[in-house]
């Protein structure tokens, strides 16, 4: 009924609402994550309870920091990118996207043009291996003390039967300023 009198009253408008639909069905069929075209299972689903989730955090001599007395900015910088790093440190440092990058652009570029892609989207070793002291810079400057070393941790947090953090303490990385 709505579209029926969009159609009636303007078609340009009616054109673009099939056009969004279309591409709708398009990036669901193809199974792309785009915004504003999210894939509807992804998120339609119940998710099962859990009894814990993961976080990461910075160990001081004296303690935990805490990144969120900082501004949000600051904070997002500093925490959100470790948990890409301790993946890609799982995986041996390989980038997930690589045999992605291959099946699309291999042998349907040239090679030195299929070189250029693939330096442009895939991380590689290198990359990785820089990642550490570009972090502990960036500590340095946002909190301006000093600290002889941080450990950057990944811990669970319990919340069934009451809300603990795990004894165990597993370390992504370390950093020495002295």
């Amino acid at each position: 009924m709505f579209l029926k009198k969009v159609y009636q009253q303007w078609r340009a408008f009616f054109w673009a609402i099939i056009i969004a639909l279309a591409a709708q069905f398009f990036f669901m069929a193809k199974g792309i994550e785009n915004v504003p075209f999210f894939i509807y299972s992804m998120y339609s689903y119940a998710h099962q309870p859990q009894d814990s989730f993961n976080v990461i955090l910075v160990k001081t001599q004296g303690g935990y920091l805490n990144p969120y007395q900082l501004s949000g900015r600051e904070s997002e910088m500093l925490m959100n990118n470790i948990s890409y790093f301790s993946k890609m440190k799982k995986l041996a440092y390989q980038d997930y996207i690589t045999p992605t990058v291959e099946r699309r652009f291999k042998n349907k570029l040239p090679i030195n043009t299929y070189n250029f892609v693939e330096r442009g989207l895939v991380n590689n070793h290198l990359q990785f291996s820089k990642y550490t002291g570009w972090w502990k810079r960036y500590l340095a400057t946002v909190y301006k003390n000093p600290f002889d070393s941080v450990m950057v941790v990944s811990a669970y947090i319990q919340y069934q039967p009451e809300f603990s953090k795990s004894p165990v303490d597993s370390v992504i990385f370390t950093c020495y300023f002295k």
